[in-house]
């Protein structure tokens, strides 16, 4: 017997797939690309290749150039003396002779020291790598907001090659700035994550201990916190209302992991009863420039070197009569670019008002007063490569050219920026040309000469200026003991002591015939002339008077006057000397 059976076709309905919440404060972003990027490029392949490989080149070229062309500072030897104290176990929380400025990046170049030997170079190239990976991690940044892998690209090289400024102040050892800026672009990614619904504890986890690793580097994370509270925010809202109960359990381990990254701060800190937070040392030794004058300091000089019209190190503009013109050009695309991040709202406005409240937050420290040389900006150009990306893509857009047509006008913003860093790369080595060595090398190579010229002389301890002492510390790697004297800024007690308590230390004077001789090998001759104020003939003259003999010994960019007892400061007449 045989029973037919009919098929009918069954109605399937869709899935039902839960609406994704839309924020009050902008529509949602589009899910972000994979990292090969969805959509092409209508810029060819060749030409793409060759712009990032350019600005990649000028990158690398500034930041090689002031590397082996500028003889270091002892600022730098601090930290050099500090990494070199890490591989024999000596550690510390923050930058000599204050509290603040983790120790984070010596301990880093503390690990190349071991394999290439102690030298500002291979600190300074250490550096290099870490403004690489900062660059890296702002094309993975832009990549997850705009989706678009040739604009993504673009945004990376411009972060990496402009302005010229953060290139030259990205090779300077000062101690904290890059990894802060990497612990700080790190957050900024953590928290798209977060936001595009990526919400696991490992997210978290990693977001608080960038931020306490940030924090205890420098305070200037915080130039990170408005869109990371943005962000986090944003993800907070997007998250499903029956499922925001597990934001407690992630807040409480970003708290401990933020704990864990801050650490070496926080018990600093409580042993000094918050000894960071006092901040008078900034303003003891300058006119005092409240919050509004720094604003105003941000906006006449620092934005303008930072979107690479003004001159390094003093302001010079570019343009002559046209400069206000050209000025006006570059803010207004800031503004639209602005503008359209927080027309798209979402991620784009999160990072939008970073870069708005970034002046604001700029003028809160007290020692922006110090605008010359931009470190206190230094987290503001990646912020504008950013912004500057998703602004092409929502304009290009909007016109109906078609997201993708973006990279053309990221490629044209990398290219105006590359020829201006290149630009004010040439004018400061034009303009400083005696501050700098004049072939490729170890820029410290002449006072490297001189160091084995005074042991071998019998001067093992010294008194000398700031940026004298400390640079001769390192350089001798520990065969001498130089320190300041008076009210001169001092970065070890340790060192003060053995000085002290040594029979005949010399003082030390930079002639300033030599001053500037194979690069200004001591940063600042008008002060290198003195030991706290007191020049050679006012000290040789003094020393007649006590009837103390002496004797003058001439090294070329030193001058050491040995006394043959010991002098002690105030016998020396120096200012800031306290009576024994």
């Amino acid at each position: 017997m045989t029973t037919d059976v009919i098929a009918q076709r069954a109605t399937v309905p869709p899935a039902t797939v839960p609406p994704r919440p839309v924020p009050e404060w902008g529509p949602p972003d589009p899910a972000p690309a994979p990292p090969g990027g969805a959509w092409p490029s209508p810029v060819p392949r060749a030409l793409l290749v060759a712009l990032v490989t350019l600005a990649g080149l000028v990158g690398l070229g500034i930041r090689l150039w002031f590397t082996f062309h500028s003889p270091s500072s002892a600022d730098e030897a601090v930290v050099g003396i500090l990494a070199r104290s890490g591989l024999h176990g000596h550690v510390q929380a923050f930058y000599a002779g204050q509290q603040y400025g983790g120790t984070a990046e010596p301990y880093l170049i503390a690990a190349a020291f071991a394999v290439f030997g102690p030298s500002v170079v291979v600190g300074r190239l250490v550096l290099v790598v870490l403004a690489a990976v900062a660059a890296l991690l702002v094309w993975r940044i832009t990549l997850r907001i705009v989706g678009i892998r040739s604009v993504a690209l673009l945004a990376g090289a411009l972060a990496w090659s402009a302005p010229a400024i953060t290139a030259r102040d990205s090779v300077r050892m000062y101690g904290f700035r890059g990894v802060a800026l990497l612990c700080g672009l790190v957050a900024l990614l953590l928290s798209l994550r977060i936001a595009d619904g990526r919400r696991g504890r490992p997210e978290f986890a990693g977001l608080g201990v960038a931020l306490g690793l940030g924090w205890w580097s420098t305070p200037e994370i915080l130039y990170v916190s408005v869109p990371v509270l943005a962000l986090l925010v944003l993800g907070f809202v997007r998250t499903p209302s029956g499922e925001r109960r597990r934001w407690g359990v992630a807040t409480g381990v970003a708290v401990v992991a933020f704990a864990v990254g801050a650490l070496p701060w926080i018990w600093s800190n409580a042993r000094s009863r918050l000894g960071s937070f006092a901040t008078g040392e900034f303003t003891d030794h300058r006119p005092y420039v409240g919050y509004a004058g720094r604003l105003g300091l941000f906006f006449q000089h620092v934005l303008p070197m930072d979107l690479g019209l003004d001159r390094m190190d003093g302001g010079h503009r570019f343009f002559g009569v046209d400069h206000a013109l050209v000025e006006l050009v570059f803010l207004s695309v800031l503004v639209a670019a602005v503008a359209l991040c927080i027309r798209r709202g979402g991620s784009a406005l999160a990072l939008a008002a970073g870069v708005v409240a970034f002046p604001f937050v700029y003028a809160l420290s007290p020692a922006a007063w110090a605008w010359t040389d931009g470190r206190y900006s230094y987290f503001l150009p990646p912020l504008l490569a950013v912004v500057l990306a998703v602004g092409a893509t929502e304009a290009v857009q909007r016109v109906g050219l078609g997201r993708a047509a973006a990279s053309w006008l990221m490629a044209v913003a990398l290219v105006v920026s590359a020829v201006l860093a290149v630009v004010d790369t040439r004018a400061v080595v034009s303009a400083q040309r005696t501050g700098f060595v004049a072939t490729w090398g170890d820029p410290d190579a002449a006072t490297l000469r001189v160091v084995p010229e005074l042991e071998a002389a019998g001067i093992r301890t010294a008194y000398a200026d700031y940026w004298v002492a400390y640079k001769l510390d390192f350089l001798s790697g520990g065969g001498l003991t130089v320190t300041t004297a008076g009210w001169d800024t001092d970065r070890s007690a340790a060192d003060d002591a053995v000085v002290d308590a040594s029979r005949r230390p010399a003082w030390l004077f930079v002639p300033m015939r030599e001053a500037r001789v194979d690069g200004t090998q001591f940063t600042s001759p008008s002060t290198t002339v003195t030991v706290d104020k007191v020049d050679e003939r006012q000290f040789e003259g003094r020393l007649r008077r006590l009837g103390v003999p002496y004797r003058v010994l001439d090294f070329g960019i030193l001058q050491a006057v040995v006394p043959a007892r010991t002098v002690d400061q105030f016998a020396a007449g120096v200012p800031g000397a306290s009576s024994p």
